[in-house]
């Protein structure tokens, strides 16, 4: 089980969501998350040529002031803390001229979010 202030991440496709347990709500199986940090093994990357590198900026969107999510418990696990570490370390260093606007981290949080449901929805028959 979770506990606030905990790391875990979401998956989808070559995307990974980080992000810091608010609340488990333990009755209704779900979650309650604050996004940190999207990473993304598709996003260009002329520096890498065997896959993504976690730590590079090409690969790192923050979610500054995005929404929080309430989603199913089953679907986060627990991010390990080498990677959660190294991921929020790397994003902590980006100069505020390197952090894509507010609009992009968030409209890149809605497809994320969408992508994910597409998914359930294909999963469960939905």
């Amino acid at each position: 089980m979770f506990a606030p202030h905990q790391i875990v991440c979401l998956e989808c496709d070559q995307t990974l969501l980080y992000g810091e347990v608010i609340q488990v709500l333990e009755t209704r199986q779900m979650c309650w998350e604050r996004p940190l940090v999207l990473v993304n093994r598709d996003w260009p990357d002329s520096d890498s040529i065997n896959g993504c590198n976690h730590t590079n900026p090409k690969h790192l969107q923050p979610i500054v002031d995005g929404p929080d999510l309430l989603w199913p418990l089953h679907h986060f696990y627990s991010a390990l803390d080498t990677d959660a570490v190294a991921v929020l370390a790397a994003v902590s260093t980006l100069k505020p001229t390197e952090h894509n606007a507010k609009q992009v981290a968030n409209q890149r949080l809605r497809q994320f979010v969408e992508a994910l449901w597409a998914g359930q929805s294909t999963a469960t028959g939905t």
